[in-house]
């Protein structure tokens, strides 16, 4: 039906009226779906839980301990025999006399290192000084029976140090590791004899070997460790000399000659301190 007049005019008027709204609507909510796309926060990215490092660092300490040393003096000419026999009188054996020892005595001192660490794994350098006191005298092995004994193997010792590579491994506050090196030890080892029979011996006094070892640590805070430690030391074989009575009678008209072979095992207690721990760690291995 045709509306009259003005009628008509005003319902096609409303009907473009409700179209334009609609559309103004639809693009409204369009907008603003694509607003809330675009300022939507962002999801925070999850932390990253760096590796415990705890062992990093400089670190001084002290210790201190027991030790056992082994002596091998070996008589190279017989000092005791009369007349003295040579290597080979005994149809190729040797007539060495052997005069073994072990004596045993306390040692203590620093300790100075440096620890770096990767994951669990704890790498670094180690230097131990301090004394070590083991004194021992033993009577020279006598194969003739009625002479009176006079002489004496003996060791003294004194200053010692070493410089060693350290590396372990780590689970928290607990350090199992192993470490190996280079050792130096002030000791006496000679053969001794009442004045009258023979002159003072001679003897080098500074022994250069090699040690290997390792033990516990426990860090019950990020500054202070304790440790207990097993380190073994072979300082070779040394020569001293000693001018005697010979045979005929002569007196200091011979030399006689002594070789002596040296180990000691030790073990301590010691306490450090770190500085600076976990400033210096290594990234974690990937």
């Amino acid at each position: 039906m045709k509306l009259p007049g003005n009628l008509g005019l005003r319902a096609t008027s409303i009907k473009y009226i409700s179209t334009g709204v609609a559309a103004l609507g639809a693009l409204a909510f369009a907008a603003q779906a694509d607003a809330a796309d675009i300022y939507a926060p962002v999801p925070a990215p999850l932390p990253v839980i760096a590796p415990t490092v705890l062992w990093s660092g400089l670190y001084g300490g002290v210790h201190v301990g027991g030790a056992w040393a082994d002596l091998n003096t070996v008589d190279l000419d017989n000092y005791y025999r009369d007349p003295p026999k040579s290597f080979f009188d005994n149809g190729g054996v040797s007539s060495y006399l052997h005069t073994d020892q072990s004596p045993s005595g306390v040692f203590g001192g620093g300790t100075i290192g440096y620890n770096m660490q990767r994951g669990g794994i704890v790498f670094g350098i180690e230097a131990d000084f301090g004394a070590m006191d083991i004194n021992g005298n033993k009577i020279l092995t006598n194969p003739i029976e009625g002479l009176a004994e006079t002489a004496r193997a003996h060791i003294s010792t004194g200053f010692y140090g070493d410089v060693t590579g350290r590396v372990g491994w780590a689970w928290g506050p607990w350090l199992i590791y192993g470490k190996g090196g280079l050792a130096v030890l002030e000791a006496t080892t000679n053969v001794r004899d009442v004045p009258g029979y023979a002159l003072p011996p001679t003897n080098d006094n500074t022994r250069v070997g090699w040690t290997a070892g390792g033990g516990f640590e426990y860090l019950w805070n990020p500054a202070w460790s304790v440790k207990v430690e097993y380190q073994y030391f072979d300082f070779g074989t040394t020569s001293s000399t000693l001018f005697g009575e010979a045979p005929d009678g002569g007196q200091y008209s011979t030399t006689y000659s002594f070789n002596h072979d040296l180990t000691i095992n030790t073990v301590k207690v010691g306490l450090n301190y770190h500085l600076g721990c976990c400033d210096n760690a290594l990234p974690p291995l990937k």
